[in-house]
């Protein structure tokens, strides 16, 4: 054993052109993107240090750093055969690659002058202290087997009785690996297992393990994908469950937490969008069968900019329209809350459903609520949210309606938007209203024509459904001005953004009623011409559409199909700006053929006056519901099929 009392400078550059660096006593200052944290001492040969399982380390960084120090050196090695032989200090470390059978352990070389001994040996002295930076890629290119490559060890070389002190692993450098498209196929059940593979085209694109909980898909990068997107197709082979878990955790962290009811037996699709920078997630369904896994960039290419149209050519290009309702408008004891009553987080597969139906927009209710301190911003988070749906719906080629929702319900918890004070707590409602607007105005500033503004719904005084008493339309026509200063003041294409303003509790009679008159609706003062719309919903006859309870009918008589063409009428006949429908539509009583009669009825009424329907949609396909699409599965519904022929004309 030689002890040495001196230290030696020594730096050198590998045939790789890597950094190799040595300083006295103190480990490189080069910087970590992922610390290893292998530190401690090991004395002798093949001294196992460490495992970093790719998963670990795939796209945290191109470069494994390893920083070591000479504690003993000892210069001399017992061969195989016996015999003593010199210790090549070269070999100092071993990078060792494996695969997923635990096989492979080819060798990458790390020592004082680099690694894969690629230049000449230096015997270190006790004390020296080296940073070596590695290639992953070249440590995995030694991998020669059939298999997958799982992650490498680090372990001591063929350095006798010397001793080192690891001073730091790290994982460092730029990762330049850009996202691919994979599919993965096979058979797996909860509780049982099964097996998933890549399907042939996916090989090296991920890595996929299976155990009796979940699917793992680990090692791939979703670098450079705008919309980075699972689907997860999965078979139901009965239905004899209160509810199935339908869920992905991405990059450990739970992106889609569904519990599903699903609607039929037989084959589904689940589609999750993960969060940019996801390299890693587990698929956790049960009661099915998954069968295959899709990871893609789903990006649709945005449709041509709309400029300069005028608000009667807007209406049109509206219509026919669908509403993502009990979405960004579920609330939850006075908060907001995507997924609150009952449907999944919002994908662009739910938008492409939409259009494929013929839908030519989306009305997209927003509640606000918790989302607005007590200041009035809003939260950046929830208008990125906001944006982000809006930009799929219009990257679908549809046009969209933004409302604000349920921050006047009486029903809602947490209602805020009260048109029945006076004095200064109006004035503080209209200034929080009104900056609530200039935020979101300014948010979409540069969207262009395609997307369309609402300015409230339903806004009426509590229990007054057929009455608009004082003050009721003189807040409102405040509201709906200040709703319109708030926009334009936003700029860029928001100046000339065509704008849905409504009356009292968005209802035919009451805005109609003293239609401009100072106790009626008024149309609001607007820097641009052209550009308004009228907001009305329509959900007569009540009995028919909306009652469950007493006096709750399952079809309707030829006189009230008559009086939809009268109302429509009075309404048009009333209003100087175009008419758009928000709302309308029947629950599901077991009555489809009398839903679809009625919804008939309300097209070729609407058409003959050039009204705009937008029908609502709760996303709930169970009795008293809405829903054409289980938006699940974003497939169309049996009933909601035979719905949409009645929307979209095509009802025999």
């Amino acid at each position: 054993m030689i002890k040495k009392g001196f230290k030696k400078i020594i730096s050198a550059i590998t045939a790789a052109a890597m950094l190799i660096t040595m300083s006295i006593g103190n480990a490189s200052t080069a910087s970590a993107e992922y610390n290893i944290g292998t530190l401690g001492t090991y004395q002798g040969e093949w001294e196992y240090i460490s495992t970093c399982y790719k998963s670990d380390y795939f796209d945290k960084g191109s470069i494994f750093e390893v920083t070591f120090r000479y504690d003993e050196v000892d210069p001399k090695t017992t061969a195989k055969n016996g015999t003593e032989i010199d210790v090549d200090f070269n070999g100092t470390l071993e990078y060792q690659v494996f695969d997923n059978s635990w096989n492979g352990w080819q060798r990458t070389y790390v020592g004082p002058n680099g690694y894969d001994k690629t230049q000449a040996m230096d015997v270190p002295e006790v004390g020296d202290t080296y940073t070596v930076q590695v290639p992953i890629s070249d440590i995995e290119a030694k991998y020669t087997g059939t298999g997958e490559v799982r992650g490498i060890n680090l372990q001591t070389g063929e350095i006798g009785d010397s001793k080192i002190t690891i001073l730091s692993q790290k994982v460092v450098g730029d990762v330049m690996v850009e996202g691919e498209e994979f599919t993965i196929t096979g058979y797996w059940k909860m509780h049982t297992g099964g097996s998933m593979k890549l399907s042939s085209g996916s090989e090296g694109k991920a890595a996929v393990d299976t155990n009796e909980w979940y699917v793992d898909v680990t090692q791939f990068s979703t670098s450079g994908f705008t919309n980075p997107t699972v689907d997860v197709t999965v078979s139901y082979p009965n239905l004899d469950f209160s509810e199935a878990q339908a869920e992905i955790f991405a990059n450990g962290k739970l992106v889609s937490g569904n519990r599903v009811q699903p609607r039929k037996k037989g084959t589904m699709t689940y589609t999750t969008e993960l969060p940019a920078g996801t390299t890693s997630f587990q698929a956790c369904y049960n009661y099915c069968i998954v069968t295959k896994i899709h990871v893609y960039d789903n990006t649709e290419p945005e449709p041509e900019e709309v400029t300069g149209k005028r608000a009667e050519e807007i209406n049109k290009m509206l219509n026919p329209s669908w509403n993502l309702g009990d979405a960004l408008d579920s609330v939850a004891n006075g908060k907001v809350n995507e997924t609150a009553w009952g449907n999944p987080v919002v994908t662009q597969k739910t938008f492409q459903a939409v259009r494929d139906a013929g839908f030519r927009s989306v009305r997209i209710p927003v509640s606000f609520m918790d989302k607005v301190d007590s200041r009035g911003n809003v939260e950046e988070e929830y208008l990125a949210r906001m944006k982000k749906v809006v930009s799929e719906a219009k990257n679908c080629g549809l046009y969209v309606v933004l409302s604000m929702q349920h921050d006047s319900s009486e029903n809602v918890s947490g209602k805020w938007l009260d048109i029945s004070k006076t004095g200064s707590a109006f004035t503080a409602i209209k200034k929080k209203f009104t900056g609530i607007w200039q935020q979101v105005a300014y948010a979409f500033k540069d969207f262009d024509l395609h997307l369309v503004f609402q300015a409230m719904d339903q806004v009426m005084i509590p229990k007054c459904y057929d009455t608009a008493p004082s003050p009721a339309y003189s807040n409102i026509n405040a509201l709906n001005q200040a709703f319109v200063n708030a926009v334009r003041s936003a700029g860029s294409y928001s100046q000339e953004r065509c704008l849905i303003i409504p009356g009292y509790n968005t209802d035919i009679n009451l805005t109609a009623a003293n239609y401009g008159t100072s106790n009626g609706f008024q149309v609001p003062v607007d820097s641009k011409a052209n550009k308004l719309i009228l907001a009305v919903n329509f959900f007569d006859p009540y009995n028919f559409t909306l009652n469950t309870g007493q006096n709750s009918v399952t079809t309707c008589t030829a006189a009230e199909l008559r009086e939809i063409g009268t109302q429509f009428a009075k309404i048009k006949s009333a209003a100087s700006l175009p008419v758009f429908v928000g709302e309308y539509g029947a629950k599901d009583k077991k009555n489809v053929l009398d839903r679809a009669d009625y919804l008939d009825r309300v097209r070729k009424e609407a058409e003959k006056r050039d009204i705009t329907l937008a029908y609502w949609d709760d996303g709930d396909y169970s009795k008293f519901g809405f829903a054409i699409f289980d938006r699940q599965s974003n497939e169309m519904t049996e009933d909601g099929e035979v719905l949409l022929s009645a929307i979209m004309g095509n009802y025999n």
